[in-house]
């Protein structure tokens, strides 16, 4: 549930990870839509993600970060794909 472009990075991240174990455990999540804009062929949703995770059982992290997906927007059946993360400083 990727474009191509968001998928080849995920699968680099994981190639130079190599065999290492990674446990991510989400402490809390919340998710605000901020906005649905028509660019052309493409509708995008950002969604603003807040919260607290843990990696491989080290201190909370805070995340910060905006998703935005994807879809055709002259297809009400395509399915919506991750396109881009973008980490945000909330004050």
């Amino acid at each position: 549930y990727t474009t191509p472009e968001i998928f080849a990075e995920i699968s680099m991240q994981m190639q130079e990870r190599g065999n290492t174990q990674q446990a991510t455990e989400v402490v809390s999540i919340n998710a605000e839509l901020l906005e649905v804009v028509n660019e052309g062929e493409y509708l995008i949703a950002s969604v603003l993600f807040t919260g607290q995770l843990r990696e491989n059982n080290e201190m909370l992290e805070n995340i910060d970060e905006v998703w935005h997906i994807q879809r055709n927007a002259n297809d009400v059946n395509s399915t919506w794909l991750l396109a881009g993360v973008q980490q945000v400083s909330i004050q």
